[in-house]
Formats: structure tokens, sequence, C-alpha cells
């Protein structure tokens, strides 16, 4: 009776560690396979900026701002006009029996 409570323990003990191993190596099997597509599809940083900042900042001034903001674009030319409509749209309130 000893022996067999003993070698249940034993088996629950070898059966916790089993699973507490396989969690831990699931965990890291899991952030290593973020870190690796991480690292996949990262941009590779190499390499010096060798331009001043007044230069980067006139480039960046010149690709990202439009200065023909302010004026109106008009209606597209390239899409059609629509026909006028055919029937007169209904503004008069709901009837009590539209709302019900």
């Amino acid at each position: 009776m000893l022996w067999d409570e003993v070698k249940r323990k034993l088996t629950s003990l070898q059966r916790a560690e089993h699973i507490r191993k396989r969690r831990k190596r699931k965990e890291k099997a899991r952030a290593n396979f973020f870190k690796h597509a991480r690292q996949l599809l990262e941009e590779k940083k190499s390499g010096k900026l060798e331009v001043t900042k007044e230069k980067l900042e006139q480039h960046i001034r010149g690709q990202y701002s439009d200065p023909a903001r302010n004026n109106p674009l008009g209606p597209p030319e390239h899409v059609p006009r629509p026909a006028p409509p055919t029937s007169q749209f209904n503004i008069t309130l709901p009837k009590f029996c539209e709302v019900r």
C-alpha cells in the first residue's frame, strides 16, 4: 500500500514536471518565432547618415509639402455628371402608418 502511494505521487510529479517543461518549450518556441519573423521583416540598419540637418529638412519639406494646397480643386473631369432626377423627392413628414 505504501509503495502504491509513493508510486502514484511519483507519476503525478513526473507528469506535472513534463507538462511544465512542455509549456516552457512552447513559450520559448513562440517567442523565437516572433523574434525570427521580426528579424526577417525588419529593415537592416547599417551605415551613417552623412547629410546636414538643413539639407535633410529641405528634402523632407520638398517631398511632403504641397505648395498648391490652398487652391481649390474643382470638380473632377473624369467623373460623368449624373442625370437630373425624374421624380420629385418626398420631403414630407412620415405618416403614422409608415412609422408603425
